[in-house]
């Protein structure tokens, strides 16, 4: 009974954790096309915006150059234009088998993910397909 009345609901600590900037990564390597990183960025998602279903994400493609220890510069988050922008939602419980979130992009289907600390894996089914590391 306390747990329900000072823990916030899973979906909302699941958003408030993916909140900010993540570096696209695959198996703790950077991954790079051409020398460009790919950067997520999920906006802060109000609740509002998490009953409506629709929280924001963005993404573009910046120079290797714009990560420096796991820090993105502020020049890159002070003129955020993104490449692509779309909403998600998560869904309020877990994969009971795979103790996944269930989260929801537009036009995609069948996604969950895992937050561990600071790293995020997508997985597509049951397939990993990104993982991501937060930056600072």
């Amino acid at each position: 009974m306390i747990s329900r009345i000072f823990l916030p609901q899973h979906v909302v600590l699941i958003n408030q954790k993916l909140e900010g900037y993540w570096l696209i990564s695959t198996e703790n390597r950077v991954a790079e096309v051409n020398g460009m990183l790919r950067i997520l960025k999920f906006e802060k998602c109000k609740k509002e915006e998490r009953d409506a279903k629709a929280c924001r994400i963005s993404w573009k493609y910046v120079d290797s150059t714009a990560v420096v220890k796991q820090k993105l510069s502020k020049e890159i988050k002070k003129n955020w234009q993104p490449d692509y922008t779309t909403t998600y939602w998560v869904e309020k419980k877990r994969d009971k088998e795979t103790k996944r979130a269930i989260i929801h992009f537009e036009d995609y289907t069948n996604i969950s993910l895992n937050v561990v600390k600071k790293e995020l894996n997508v997985y597509l089914d049951s397939t990993l397909t990104q993982q991501a590391r937060k930056l600072k």
